[in-house]
């Protein structure tokens, strides 16, 4: 394992800010934050998208510092999340999302093309 890239600090921050904010929703969800309108306390449908919203932060921290730390499953995690993006992003321009969304399809095969180049697999110790 190498240095890390700047393109790979940038995952991990956008990573790590995306964890920070989907636990920020989940606690909100769950009626723990106290900033702003409160919610009842949460039953039913609420308290299971409050507790998804908890995992998927802790989850995208998770990711956010094995991407700082340059751990291999990270980059498997990274690549396999562009792919469902790619794959999403192609199905919304399919179905006539025009050229606002093609971004939507641009930025994950950035990231793609961006993981699979020999530098930063040889960062995350991939290839030699």
């Amino acid at each position: 394992m190498g240095n890390r890239p700047v393109g790979v600090t940038v995952l991990a921050i956008l990573a790590f800010v995306a964890g920070l904010i989907y636990l920020w929703n989940g606690f909100d969800l769950l009626g723990y934050l106290i900033f702003g309108p409160s919610h009842p306390a949460a039953t039913g449908s609420l308290f299971w998208a409050g507790l998804a919203a908890v995992v998927l932060g802790v989850i995208w921290v998770a990711v956010g510092g094995a991407l700082w730390s340059l751990q291999p499953w990270a980059w498997m995690f990274a690549f396999i999340i562009a792919v469902f993006a790619l794959i999403e992003a192609s199905f919304t321009l399919i179905a006539g999302g025009g050229a606002t969304y093609f971004g939507m399809f641009l930025f994950p095969l950035i990231i793609l093309i961006y993981l699979n180049s020999a530098g930063t697999k040889k960062s995350f110790g991939l290839q030699e």
